[in-house]
């Protein structure tokens, strides 16, 4: 009613609009704006806005026009409540197209469950502790605890060799003392350690040194005697125990029946297949022992 008393009849769209500007100012409306938004919820309050809307139609059909109007002021009232009602439409499009995504991003994030409460303790019943090895808990929860590290003491059995008493020539013995673990043999005397791990079997076959100085420590020094270099494989004969070496590929050629030894030019490969052979004569066991 307002606009219509100050328009005074001329109701062209400049004089309208000149005078809705005037009845309610951009400073006015952007303050109201902001304390709508400040009210409203996450969705918003469109029933509140809806019945506004509805009261400021009621309002406006308290005017009666054809009472009141001039033809001429008819027909532009006519023009103007036409354009009036396509904003007024295309305003509550608007509101309702953004309820409509607000409504959708709603459901995407619940379906997500994006404002779910925090997780519960976590299922440890098919969990195996590392610790000690129980199921049903993890080892950061283990009621046993860390288990101490106990001291270790230093190890090292490079070259270990056992043998029986020697017998009479010609006559070829198992190999004795299968039955005693090596630590028991260590024990009770029965075994002699090489110091050096440079005068190992094992080192020997790899560096292929000397067969003087590889035939000396494999067997002279076992049998406290004076080793000939020229028949090593008599020197192997007599040899009735267990050998034991620290050199892994040592271990593995003497552990499988048929040895194919590739460049057997090597002096080295060479001492190596000749122990073999005397293994099979004599039949004596060779053991694994990893040395630190």
């Amino acid at each position: 009613n307002l606009v219509i008393t100050a328009a005074g009849g001329d109701f062209g769209t400049a004089r309208i609009i000149q005078e809705l500007r005037s009845q309610f100012p951009d400073a006015e409306l952007k303050k109201r704006d902001a304390s709508r938004k400040h009210q409203q919820s996450y969705l918003g309050s469109i029933a509140e806005e809806e019945a506004s809307d509805e009261d400021e139609g009621q309002g406006e059909m308290s005017f009666v026009a054809e009472e009141e109007l001039t033809p001429e002021g008819m027909a532009l009232w006519s023009e103007a409540s036409g354009e009036a009602e396509s904003a007024l439409a295309a305003l509550h499009q608007a509101r309702r197209t953004l309820r409509d995504a607000r409504q959708r991003q709603h459901n995407v994030k619940m379906n997500r469950q994006y404002f779910r409460s925090s997780r519960g303790p976590r299922d440890d019943s098919q969990m195996t502790c590392l610790a000690c090895g129980k199921k049903g808990h993890r080892m950061s929860a283990c009621p046993q605890g860390a288990a101490p590290n106990k001291p270790r003491d230093k190890e090292s059995a490079p070259f270990v060799c056992f043998a029986g008493e020697t017998e009479k020539a010609g006559t070829v013995e198992a190999a004795l003392g299968t039955g005693i673990p090596t630590s028991v043999a260590m024990h009770q005397g029965k075994c002699v350690v090489d110091s050096g791990a440079t005068k190992s079997i094992g080192s020997a076959a790899v560096n292929g040194e000397d067969t003087v100085y590889f035939v000396r420590y494999q067997w002279s020094e076992i049998m406290h005697g004076v080793a000939d270099a020229r028949d090593p494989e008599g020197c192997a004969s007599k040899v009735t125990g267990c050998v034991i070496s620290d050199s892994r590929n040592v271990y593995d050629k003497l552990s499988v029946e048929v040895v194919s030894i590739k460049g057997a030019e090597k002096r080295a490969n060479l001492e190596l297949l000749s122990l073999k052979e005397s293994q099979q004569r004599t039949g004596f066991l060779v053991r694994w022992v990893h040395s630190e």
